[in-house]
């Protein structure tokens, strides 16, 4: 950047300014993780809350894997939210983000960046029956499309 500023008509400058743009596209800035950490919280609020609407608009068409499922649908992941509250002694469920992020940009070649991201997740559970389990701790990895839409999403015990 150094040399593009202050070279305007410099003889490196294509190379230079080709080269700049290849690494800031790799760049993970500040509007990247925002819109990345709203995303998810948007989507384990939605979980939480039993909004399927919401979970609709969060994800991408086609959802590339959802919890190992390949070439899954919107179905899929709302049938996965209506069985997080099914069972009888499950009063209400929660998600915290443990801010743990790793963020990997990547070129779409579509003007818009897609990313792959992972994070923990932990899932609370308040419910009638203390004798059961109410607390679990999950790694998560996914990817989001250059619409700014989860279209993967897989988790797995943290600590296994």
């Amino acid at each position: 950047k150094f040399y593009i500023d202050n070279n305007p008509n410099g003889i490196y400058l294509d190379e230079a300014t080709s080269l700049f743009e290849k690494l800031d596209s790799k760049i993970i800035n500040k509007s990247d993780s925002l819109m990345i950490i709203k995303l998810f919280d948007d989507y384990y609020k939605a979980l939480s809350d039993k909004d399927a609407d919401k979970i609709k608009q969060l994800f991408a068409q086609p959802i590339e894997s959802f919890l190992a499922k390949p070439n899954a649908r919107v179905s899929d992941v709302v049938a996965y939210m209506e069985r997080l509250h099914a069972p009888k002694d499950v009063k209400a469920i929660s998600f915290d983000l443990a801010g743990d992020w790793t963020i990997v940009k990547i070129s779409s070649g579509k003007g818009r960046p897609k990313y792959e991201v992972g994070f923990t997740v932990d899932y609370k559970i308040n419910r009638t029956n203390v004798n059961k389990k109410a607390f679990h701790s999950y790694k998560v990895s996914a990817k989001i499309s250059p619409s700014g839409r989860i279209s993967s999403l897989d988790m797995s015990l943290a600590g296994i």
